[in-house]
């Protein structure tokens, strides 16, 4: 491969997810020439697993990035559509501020505020190598272009040596189908960089269209709001509601009949979880005296977004009851047996396998994914991070 100069800047962030985002704004807003380098200029603040801001331990350190100059709390301000205050039942030090966000308009103001900072351009490039030279860093991408800067911020996320995990099956990848930045991960091995590996899921997106919001608890979001940026000036409006059901015995029982299937507990994630957003299987094994489990949505144009990490869950346990009384899958007056008779609502051109054995789904979400009955409907992502020196 021909390389060549691609530039000389103070600071490269390599990464524009959250983290790298705050980093290349702070690091331009001092003066410094700086360059931020993603493998994609379309996913700039991209939210591909839970599109929320905030909450049980994480609503705290945005208020705190706000208070240090960060972008975070005011772009979720402006692209947010429902907020609420968790834990008010509790004391003052827990509560946490979260704020259900339009995913694609929180990416759109990201990448405008960084396209519009001084002293910060944006380059699309998979950086492949980090070297030493001299007082400097040597930053070489996939094409050949070799950058040079005083200072690397490294703010990969997901996409370090980022594995997929749907079910039984595992490939190399990224989120939202992009590829993964393999090659970064051995280089920096050798620089002596110690990596780790950490585990996150996607929740499903459920079609709108499937579901009957008839017996579902409705959550509306805080009157008034609380937003989260200290300098808003006019509070912002929730513009959506969320949805709560509950899982049940039967849930439970299709989890524990196929835990063996789950990537958490067959051995094929080495790396640890978020500790506020465990998966479905995890609180069932975690928490197995509870007789039941929320499962929330919120409302959107484009269908229903569970918010809860269910990563490793499968097909079947989508279709398990949801409700704890009427259906959440009956329409028009018919039964969900008469409607469901041989044939699913979401794909009605194909059969129903759990229909046609006769299984009651009165209580059922429809069967979305009846039809690979045999592997999982959630991806985790399994993926690198940098620790301490080694």
């Amino acid at each position: 491969m021909r390389e060549f100069h691609g530039g000389s800047y103070d600071v490269a962030v390599i990464g524009a997810g959250h983290a790298g985002i705050e980093a290349a704004l702070a690091a331009a807003r001092m003066g410094m020439e700086t360059i931020c380098l993603t493998v994609s200029l379309d996913a700039v603040g991209n939210m591909p697993c839970n599109p929320a801001i905030g909450g049980t331990g994480k609503g705290h350190l945005v208020r705190e990035l706000d208070a240090l100059g960060g972008e975070m709390a005011r772009a979720a301000d402006k692209a947010c559509i429902q907020y609420r205050m968790l834990n008010l039942g509790k004391g003052p030090a827990v509560h946490s501020l979260r704020a259900q966000i339009d995913r694609n308009k929180y990416a759109r103001v990201m990448k405008h505020k960084l396209e519009q900072c001084e002293n910060l351009v944006m380059r699309q490039a998979e950086v492949i190598d980090i070297e030493r030279d001299g007082e400097n860093w040597l930053l070489t991408t996939r094409l050949g272009a070799v950058y040079t800067c005083r200072a690397v911020v490294l703010a990969t996320g997901t996409f370090l040596g980022g594995r997929i995990f749907v079910g039984e099956v595992s490939y190399a990848g990224g989120p939202d189908g992009m590829f993964p930045a393999t090659e970064l991960a051995g280089s920096l091995k050798e620089l002596g960089i110690s990596l780790r590996r950490f585990k996150t899921g996607t929740p499903a997106r459920v079609l709108r269209s499937s579901i009957d919001f008839t017996d579902l608890e409705v959550q509306k979001g805080d009157e008034p709001v609380t937003p989260f940026s200290f300098d808003a000036e006019m509070p912002p409006k929730n513009s959506a509601v969320c949805y709560v059901s509950w899982t049940n015995d039967r849930t439970k029982q299709v989890i524990l009949d196929n835990i063996h299937r789950s990537p958490l507990y067959a051995g094929m994630i080495e790396g640890v979880g978020p500790r506020y957003c465990p998966s479905i299987e995890d609180k069932i094994m975690r928490f197995s005296e509870k007789p039941r489990r929320a499962v929330r949505g919120r409302l959107v144009a484009a269908g229903l977004v569970c918010r809860r990490q269910v990563a490793g869950l499968f097909r079947e346990a989508v279709v398990a009851q949801l409700g704890q009384g009427k259906a959440a899958a009956r329409r028009g007056g018919q039964s969900a047996r008469q409607r469901h008779a041989g044939r699913c609502a979401v794909h009605p051109h194909q059969p129903c396998r759990l229909c046609r054995k006769g299984q009651d789904i009165q209580y059922q979400f429809v069967c979305l994914f009846h039809h690979a009955a045999t592997s999982f409907f959630c991806i985790s992502f399994s993926f690198q991070y940098t620790a301490n020196r080694g």
